[in-house]
């Protein structure tokens, strides 16, 4: 098996990620703390949608309840 490295722009991480993740031939993806990051990203997303009005924001206690 070979590995590579590789850089991306920040801005076509997510996507590249996704497409990685679908191609049937990749056996592992080690990104280590990237998925924290992506969490976090998404999260911010998110956060961004509901000031837009564009997301309806949840509830605190249903969050505390499905943790």
């Amino acid at each position: 098996m070979k590995q590579i490295t590789i850089q991306i722009p920040e801005s076509n991480y997510i996507f590249f990620m996704e497409l990685l993740k679908n191609l049937p031939f990749i056996k592992r993806i080690d990104n280590g703390n990237v998925e924290i990051l992506d969490n976090f990203q998404q999260a911010i997303k998110e956060i961004n949608a509901v000031k837009k009005g564009t997301l309806e924001a949840r509830n605190a206690r249903d969050l505390v309840n499905e943790l």
